[in-house]
């Protein structure tokens, strides 16, 4: 009789390297097994790490279009604009900044909505005084419901009272809750802008003005950058006309002293070799790069006062579609164009990621919403997407970029965490805050106290920190060392693997065991591996590096959960140990 043959051994690793789909939804609702799933956790560095949970910062009476940190030689400040406000944070204190008109003095009649002013100017200049804004005299308050003239407007309620003399006007922003801002950080100014409204600057006092770049004449734009000492806008709006592809720039800004828009060395230019309209610029390796949605631009200094700027066109077909995607990564920049994310270093544009089909494509068609923000500490990029063409719908799918090897993970997390399919978030931003440092990466897809969606998100100044705000105005701040949960699950992470069959998809298997590698990070931790069904539990307590689950189970195919709870870890990766028992074993 010949003898039975040995049974083969058979090892499948299922990394976590290249990229997997981090979802926020119940394990029952996990039906795949083509893909690597992550439950509340992020694929970093080649590493399975939990996400962090929130707390609430602060409450606003309005949507937030903007969070970020206002760095400076003298003070940092964390900043919020909303639609009509902007607020400061100092300490633990919430300060509302205003900008107040005062110039001469007004007189009203009792019983009568007519204010008359003298030596006034209420309309006249880019920011004139409009509907809507509030004057306050003789300790009342009432709101502008139109402006005759530069000595005239009309209230919405009558005065109480017959007065002569000083005044306060305060003007508010003028944009909705679908106009992102624009800001940056100029001699140490900070300087935003809706596309509604006139550039603002504020110097962190306790009131702002605006930036008076065409004489008089009423302005916007889109964008805003710097470079090369000046201050650059982008995508304007002049005296009431959009210009979609212009770029206009101060001349060389000296450290002090108000900006020169009309002196040698300021200037404009249309980018008119393509159709295409400007959706921003950053500064790369000396010169900056122009974006439009279908091609990219480099400028120069020519060293020239009179033509500062040398503009040649580097790459068509490709561009930033999402503006406010446009990140910079130090060595390059990263942006979402038509069919995915892209790295421009300067010479080609490599796209990084490609469409997963997982129920939806990882982009869609209206980038334009999509956002994105870049924590240089990590560099680690990371992109909101899946917004449709109806502002009132929020983003649907979050990518992390690891810049440093090339990995993504596509996080799905409008559902288990948020109260609508439809909910998600708005507004990105990354910078300093005041806890333990984080990745880009840790945006939560189990946020336990968020159940509407996000607006915003940004900085906050101090240490670090990710602030996520609310549609209804709450703001919120992430705490690396807090763990979200699934609650009544009682687990921390959950990792689904594709199914196993180790090559023998009609082979009866033995499958004898797993080994998994983690780091702990001083708290003890749970994992419990469930194969077909059947759970093992262990329990890891600071020493262990590897562990092991014995399993001896037979089958033709394995599908393996595994989920952790309790503490901080690392895992690196899973291997799978079976054997081949053939058809009579």
């Amino acid at each position: 009789m010949k003898a039975a043959s040995k049974p083969q051994t058979l090892i499948e690793e299922v990394p976590f390297s290249t990229q997997g789909i981090a979802l926020d939804l119940p394990p029952e609702s996990v039906k795949d097994g083509e893909h690597l799933v992550i439950l509340n956790g992020l694929i970093r560095g080649g590493r399975i790490t939990p996400r962090p949970a929130f707390t609430l910062l602060n409450t606003f009476t309005e949507r937030i279009m903007a969070v970020g940190a206002f760095k400076s030689s003298s003070f940092e400040y964390t900043f919020v604009l909303t639609p009509t406000r902007l607020w400061r944070l100092s300490g633990s204190t919430w300060t509302e900044i205003k900008q107040l008109y005062t110039t001469g003095t007004i007189s009203t009649t009792q019983g009568s909505t007519t204010v008359n002013g003298t030596g006034t100017q209420w309309l006249s200049g880019p920011d004139p005084v409009k509907a809507g804004d509030e004057i306050t005299f003789n300790g009342e308050t009432k709101v502008i419901a139109s402006v005759a003239s530069n000595t005239q407007l009309t209230l919405t309620a009558a005065a109480e009272q017959t007065y002569s003399g000083a005044y306060q006007i305060r003007m508010f922003l003028k944009g909705g809750v679908t106009d992102l801002f624009s800001w940056v950080v100029f001699r140490d100014r900070l300087y935003f802008v809706q596309g509604i409204d006139v550039v603002k600057v504020w110097d962190g006092g306790d009131t702002y003005t605006y930036e008076d770049v065409l004489s008089g004449q009423s302005y916007s734009c889109k964008y805003l950058t710097t470079w090369a000492d000046r201050l650059i806008l982008l995508h304007t709006k002049e005296d009431g006309v959009w210009q979609r592809r212009r770029m206009r720039w101060c001349a060389r800004a000296t450290p002090s002293g108000p900006l020169d828009w009309v002196g040698d060395g300021s200037g404009a230019v249309d980018l008119m070799v393509t159709q295409g309209y400007i959706t921003g610029a950053k500064p790369f390796a000396g010169k900056l790069v122009i974006y439009k949605d279908d091609s990219i631009s480099l400028a120069q200094e020519t060293g020239q006062v009179a033509a500062p700027f040398d503009i040649a066109q580097s790459v068509v077909n490709v561009g930033c579609v999402a503006p406010f995607s446009l990140a910079d990564v130090g060595s390059a920049h990263v942006f979402a164009g038509r069919d995915g994310i892209y790295i421009y270093d300067g010479g080609a544009p490599t796209l990084v990621t490609k469409k997963i089909d997982y129920g939806m494509t990882m982009l869609s068609l209206a980038l334009e919403y999509c956002v994105g923000a870049y924590d240089p500490s990590t560099r680690s990029y990371w992109l909101l997407a899946g917004k449709t063409t109806d502002p009132s719908s929020k983003n649907l799918a979050l990518i992390a970029l690891d810049v440093r090897t090339g990995s993504w993970t596509l996080h799905l997390p409008w559902v288990g965490f948020l109260t609508s399919p439809t909910y998600g978030i708005d507004t990105i931003g990354i910078g300093p805050g005041r806890l333990k440092s984080y990745t880009i990466d840790e945006l939560p897809g189990t946020i336990d106290s968020l159940p509407q969606p996000i607006d915003a998100a940004g900085e906050l100044h101090g240490a670090t920190a990710l602030l996520l705000a609310r549609e209804d105005g709450q703001l919120y701040v992430s705490d690396p060392q807090a763990l979200s949960d699934y609650g009544a699950g009682n687990w921390n992470v959950a990792v689904f693997t594709k199914w196993l069959n180790f090559g023998l998809p009609h082979v009866h298997k033995t499958l004898k065991r797993a080994k998994a590698r983690v780091e702990l990070f001083g708290q003890p931790v749970e994992m419990e591996l469930k194969v077909n069904g059947v759970s093992r539990t262990v329990q890891l307590n600071g020493d262990e590096s590897t562990v092991v689950f014995d399993l001896w189970m037979t089958d033709y195919v394995f599908k393996p959960e595994l989920y952790i709870r309790y503490g901080q870890f690392a895992l690196d990766k899973l291997v799978f140990e079976a054997e081949e028992r053939g058809w009579g074993q």
